[in-house]
């Protein structure tokens, strides 16, 4: 967990959990109330929120499965010892 690779995998997420948010916030509320209205404090807040529980989840999800910030696949430790599949 404590390794680059890993926080890199969850900045990704959060990043993107972060951008969908934003962009959803947006489309609902520039549709309510007109997009030169936007309180973009408040959009920013919803996204950092956003990002924050997905850093949160992905902490959640290595410490239940061990296998890094992901349920559904295995995170391949960059300093576990890889097989190598072209031995002869």
């Amino acid at each position: 967990m404590w390794r680059l690779a890993w926080w890199k995998d969850v900045a990704e997420r959060a990043i993107s959990a972060a951008a969908t948010a934003l962009l959803g916030w947006m489309t609902v509320a520039g549709v309510v109330v007109g997009f030169e209205d936007l309180t973009w404090p408040r959009g920013l807040s919803l996204a950092g929120v956003s990002a924050l529980a997905e850093v949160l989840r992905s902490i959640g999800t290595h410490k239940i499965t061990g296998n890094g910030p992901s349920f559904n696949s295995v995170y391949k430790d960059e300093g576990a010892k890889q097989d190598d599949d072209s031995r002869d």
